[in-house]
């Protein structure tokens, strides 16, 4: 009964899409991502309390998206593709999400999302 009537609803949905999203992503996907995650090591830095680093797993990426509440966590593709995706952290807090850097060296564009405005800042 817990399943049809959650006492936390909004809990309950993200739950449910997490797994969804996660079950979407192919085997031959997380593999890509974890070669992209292993081409993007040398972009790990840490400085006067922040760190980034890059996402390390197509489910790692999914939470960050739903804990946000932003649309990162459906970029596992991407990502896999040579899409490059780090997360701001601070280095208190390592495992606590801040912020995430998406950059699309093709198009030479980024784009920075946090969980206070959920708003991109985009830049060329």
């Amino acid at each position: 009964d817990a399943v049809r009537w959650p006492k936390d609803l909004r809990t309950a949905h993200d739950r449910m899409s997490e797994t969804i999203q996660y079950e979407r992503v192919s085997g031959k996907c997380q593999q890509a991502f974890a070669a992209m995650t292993a081409r993007c090591a040398g972009l790990t830095w840490e400085h006067d309390g922040i760190c980034i680093r890059p996402a390390e797993t197509p489910l790692e990426l999914i939470r960050e998206g739903s804990t946000l509440h932003h649309c990162v966590g459906r970029y596992s593709d991407a990502h896999a593709r040579g899409r490059i995706i780090l997360f701001v952290r601070h280095t208190r807090r390592p495992e606590r999400s801040w912020y995430t850097l998406n950059i699309d060296v093709t198009s030479k564009k980024s784009s920075c999302m946090d969980t206070e405005t959920n708003l991109p800042t985009a830049k060329s």
